[in-house]
């Protein structure tokens, strides 16, 4: 069958579509990615086909606006306020959608890849949304952008998730309809939007994050399948760099620090204060390049800045991995079975960062907008330190490493086309 995934967005999104194109592919699918240019050789690079999307919203995030807008937190007001502009470029993106899908049978697409569900009405093909975030409404905890970690009343919960859905889709239903009419030939959507009228007709949703991390809620249906995550298999024919092995083994186990593509913005200071921290905690570091190549700043000889190495190969090694609470790095630490320290700027990492703890795989979060020197230094302590939290690191790991997320979404999507 022919099968094209799209996804919108950092190396977080795209990763996972590749992992699960990967999958499909092994299963006798002809599988197709859609996404940004940047990733092009990535995609190709496992055998499957690529397609180009444009719209990429990293310009703006590394804009002060942006910057801003990630040093929101969990302020409601703020984020709502820089939702529409970070929208922009996705919503400028619905032009190539159709091009791009051309040929498709199905289509798989990701939250940010708006047009999705669309262009598979155009195509005539069936359109199953992907999520790497809990996103589907339920009664048991809130929407990620109203995440706190405690209780709350069912009916609160729901509403939350009425209202993130509903402020999404006025940001985007002019632009969306305008384009339905005018290019793809279709009417309006209802004014509830495309999200809701897809639960009505329970399309399947495919969840690509462990149930061992966070409880799959009582009152989804059978359409919703919660998979396991979705990791992307090194390249058989990779190596580690010779620096990196040589400095793993000159010494202890450091402490992994990487925050992916994420914005900082001082890199300098942000730099210096990770590089504080491990001196205090006095362990040895890696520090991935990301915000800004760590600011150019010399490092002392117990800390190596690395380049982006595969987290299946390195997590393993170290005492712990330091990161904002991202759900890939999450997956990753979590997986390999070492203790996780997780700095949260926004949205959805709170969400992990609290499951983390709750799951006694690391200390409490330290949110970015109250990080100091001093409570990393006692973080990395706690976490290399406490053999209560390396042992639950160790059993969570070794839960999510007998689980094969790729084989359940495909074996779940599979069945569901049957039904189709």
């Amino acid at each position: 069958m022919r099968l094209t995934l799209i996804t919108v967005g950092s190396q977080g999104d795209v990763q996972p579509c590749i992992a699960l194109g990967v999958g499909l592919k092994s299963h006798g699918h002809e599988v197709r990615v859609v996404t940004h240019a940047d990733f092009k050789a990535a995609i190709e690079s496992y055998g499957l086909g690529f397609s180009e999307v444009t719209g990429n919203p990293r310009g703006w995030l590394d804009s002060e606006e942006g910057l801003n807008w990630l040093e929101s937190g969990l302020n409601v007001v703020r984020f709502y306020r820089g939702l529409k502009r970070f929208l922009a470029p996705v919503l400028q993106s619905l032009p190539s959608y159709l091009p791009a899908c051309r040929g498709s049978e199905a289509i798989l697409y990701c939250s940010l890849a708006i047009g999705g569900p669309h262009v598979g009405e155009k195509l005539g093909c069936p359109s199953f949304p992907l999520m790497l975030h809990p996103t589907y409404p339920t009664g048991e905890f809130p929407s990620l952008l109203a995440w706190s970690g405690k209780p709350r009343p069912r009916a609160y919960n729901l509403v939350t998730h009425f209202i993130t859905e509903q402020t999404i889709n006025l940001a985007t239903r002019s632009v969306v309809n305008r384009w339905r009419r005018k290019e793809l030939g279709l009417p309006p959507e209802p004014l509830a939007g495309n999200v809701q009228r897809q639960r009505r007709r329970q399309v399947p949703h495919f969840l690509g994050y462990s149930q061992h991390v966070l409880p799959r809620p009582a009152d989804w249906g059978e359409n919703v399948h919660v998979t396991g995550y979705w990791f992307l298999p090194m390249h058989s024919d990779w190596q580690p760099p010779p620096a990196v092995v040589e400095f793993l083994q000159s010494g202890p186990p450091p402490v992994y620090v990487g925050f992916g593509s994420l914005s900082v913005r001082s890199p300098v200071e942000f730099t210096r204060l990770m590089v504080s921290a491990l001196e205090m905690s006095g362990r040895r570091g890696l520090l991935s390049r990301g915000w800004g190549n760590l600011g150019g700043i010399p490092l002392p000889k117990t800390i190596l800045k690395i380049d982006s190495i595969p987290h299946e190969w390195l997590f393993p090694q170290v005492a712990a991995v330091v990161h904002h609470g991202g759900c890939g790095t999450t997956a990753a630490g979590l997986r390999s079975g070492v203790p996780t320290i997780t700095i949260p700027f926004f949205a959805d990492q709170f969400l992990w960062a609290e499951r983390v703890m709750a799951l006694g795989a690391g200390p409490a979060s330290i949110p970015y907008a109250s990080l100091t020197a001093e409570k990393l230094a006692q973080a990395i302590r706690t976490a290399t330190g406490d053999p209560a939290v390396r042992a639950a690191a160790q059993g969570v790991g070794s839960r999510l490493r007998a689980e094969n997320g790729v084989e359940n979404m495909v074996a779940s999507f599979e069945r569901c086309l049957k039904r189709q």
